[in-house]
This record gives structure tokens, sequence and C-alpha cells, in this order.
């Protein structure tokens, strides 16, 4: 297999795209892709929501997961969770909530992951932070996601070879780009996939929280 189909599926037909233009942060939440091998995605993704939800701080972090099984053994949603849960659900979203995370298991198929992705991203509380945590090689359809948000965090060892065709893949296309080298501690991951709230930036690259 060639390394690059562990990150991105080959297209039928290659296709150009212009770099995004650069923008200003947005002063609501904001719309980070991770990408990462499908064990790492799930509860990565989590400690950056939560993490990214401190500033400024939300009452929930969104974190949709794409082949990135996160198992949510930890107390009940809070309050804010628990109306995020609801009213994404109304949108067609399998949502469920533990602490202040909330998180939308995609549907396998691509294209209906990105419809899906789009409905939840719109519906999210404005100011909560929404990570879409991609854990499969991906195809054409996620592109404009990738293209469009606020940051994407490529997680991977620095000396590993789909690590550095993912941060090539995705350079030419988004706006920000950050390597996430250093794993954290399985228990910070635990807390963070039970949605309990870690040290600010704990394990979390310093320029992803910018």
């Amino acid at each position: 297999m060639n390394v690059r189909e562990l990150f991105v599926a080959e297209p039928a037909t290659a296709a150009v795209r212009r770099p995004a233009e650069p923008r200003p942060a947005p002063a609501t939440g904001r719309t980070a892709v991770l990408l990462a091998a499908s064990a790492d995605a799930g509860p990565l993704g989590a400690l950056l929501a939560l993490s990214l939800a401190r500033r400024p701080r939300s009452a929930v972090a969104l974190l949709l997961g794409w082949h990135a099984p996160t198992r949510l053994a930890g107390p009940p949603g809070t309050p804010a969770a628990a109306r995020t849960v609801r009213t994404l659900t109304a949108h067609g979203a399998a949502a469920s909530a533990s602490g202040r995370l909330v998180r939308v298991v995609l549907p396998d198929d691509e294209a209906q992951a990105v419809a899906t992705t789009t409905r939840t991203v719109s519906a999210a509380p404005v100011a909560a932070p929404v990570v879409i945590a991609l854990g499969g090689p991906r195809g054409d359809g996620f592109e404009d996601v990738v293209a469009g948000a606020d940051l994407v965090v490529v997680a991977g060892p620095a000396d590993d070879a789909r690590t550095t065709m993912a941060l090539a893949g995705v350079a030419p296309i988004a706006r920000r780009t950050v390597h996430w080298s250093a794993p954290p501690t399985p228990a910070r991951r635990r807390l963070a996939a039970a949605g309990i709230a870690v040290a600010p930036g704990a394990s979390v690259p310093p320029e992803a929280l910018r």
C-alpha cells in the first residue's frame, strides 16, 4: 500500500487547487480539522476541542469524528452540552455528550459525512469550537472542509512518512497548518475522551491554540 493511501484516498482525476486566501481569526468558535490515525483521532480530537474551548471560554466543545472511535465513558453531559445534543439531533446528527464535550459520529460514507458536517457546524453554538477528526483515508469530499477550516492539525511522528505526506497534502489548501508531534499521556487521552477538562494546552501544540 502506498503510504499516501493511509491519509488520503487517491482521486480518479487530480485537481489543482489554489491556496486559500488568509483571513483574520474569527471572533466566534473556531473550526479545526484533525488528521490522525484512526485510533488516535478520537482522543486527540477531544483534547484539541476542549483546549480550544478555553480561548474564549465556551460552555461546550464539539468533536465530529469520521473513522475516529472515541469511548465516552465519563460523566453526564453538562446542561449546555445536553441542549446542544438536542439541537444537533434535531438536525439529523448522531450526537452524545459527556462533560462539556459533544461528540457527533459521522457516517462512514464520505458524501454523507460531509453533508452531516455542514449541517452540524451550521447548528453549533456560536462560540463553540468544532474539531472535525478524520481518521480514515479521504477522497475529494472533505477537501472543501479542510480548505474552509480555520486550522488544520496533522498528528503523527515527525519522522513518519505518513505524517510528511499528510502535511504536504494539506499545505496547498489549508489556511493554517500545525504539526502535532508529541502525543499526550494515556491519562490525558482518557480524561479528554470523557469530556473532562484538562490543563490549558496540555500536550496540545501552543501554536494550535493561538
